[in-house]
């Protein structure tokens, strides 16, 4: 799966982080911590589409996933954080921090795994 960051400033400095994958701009976020939190969900998730997420409050592919990319996915979203995450599932932060870590670093493998060997 293919995404990345592009960043973009506007005329009064505010810097946004746009999601993209090879296709489309996914979302775009000021807080790059929540932008490649979200890239990391979509790359775990093997992508996922936003319709009826207004509706759901979820993407309907991240629902039907994992407990922890689901909390991932919602401590990603602009307004909501680890701490609402937290007190949504009845949980320690640490624990929503302990799954966040293992979906960024799944991700990451993943990636890894998709630009495959290097000729080093």
């Amino acid at each position: 799966m293919t995404d990345h960051l592009d960043i973009e400033s506007d005329y009064e400095h505010v810097t946004t982080y746009h999601v993209e994958d090879a296709l489309e701009r996914l979302k775009s976020v000021r807080n790059p911590g929540k932008a490649e939190l979200y890239a990391d969900v979509y790359t775990v998730s093997n992508g996922f589409r936003e319709e009826k997420t207004g509706e759901r409050g979820v993407s309907p592919g991240v629902a039907a996933s994992r407990e922890d990319l689901l909390m991932a996915y919602l401590a990603a979203q602009p307004m909501m954080s680890l701490q609402w995450v937290a007190r949504f599932y009845d949980e320690d932060e640490a624990v929503i921090r302990q799954y966040v870590n293992h979906i960024r670093k799944r991700a990451a493998k993943e990636r890894q795994n998709d630009e495959g060997p290097t000729d080093d």
